[in-house]
């Protein structure tokens, strides 16, 4: 079993759960969002760092949540055990909400993650 924790997503204490994407009894793959923080900035997935079924969450949506509480125990599965290194800073992904307003450099790179194969 592992308890999974809420890793650094940076200079934000009390951030808010908008939405849960799983639930106890789902599996789950290593990479699999959990849930959605979001700030003042941006929402953030978490994903899982571990594939198995989730057994217990400790969290609701509109829960306030700061680095190092605990998500939810993950029964993990044998064989598709990760290291849980991979639960750190920079690993929560990122979505650009609809107000937020990017510089040009930015808008091309997000640009290319959207249509890699465009120009």
């Amino acid at each position: 079993m592992e308890t999974i924790l809420l890793p650094d997503v940076g200079d934000f204490q009390e951030v808010e759960i908008v939405e849960m994407l799983v639930i106890e009894g789902d599996t789950v793959k290593a990479d699999d969002p959990l849930l959605t923080l979001e700030t003042e900035k941006a929402a953030m997935d978490l994903p899982s760092p571990v594939a198995g079924t989730i057994e217990t969450l400790f969290v609701d949506k509109g829960s306030k949540v700061s680095e190092g509480d605990k998500i939810c125990k993950i029964s993990v599965t044998a064989l598709e055990k990760q290291p849980i290194k991979k639960q750190q800073k920079g690993h929560v992904k990122r979505k650009i909400l609809s107000n937020q307003v990017l510089s040009p450099n930015h808008y091309l790179k997000f640009k290319q993650k959207l249509h890699p194969n465009s120009r």
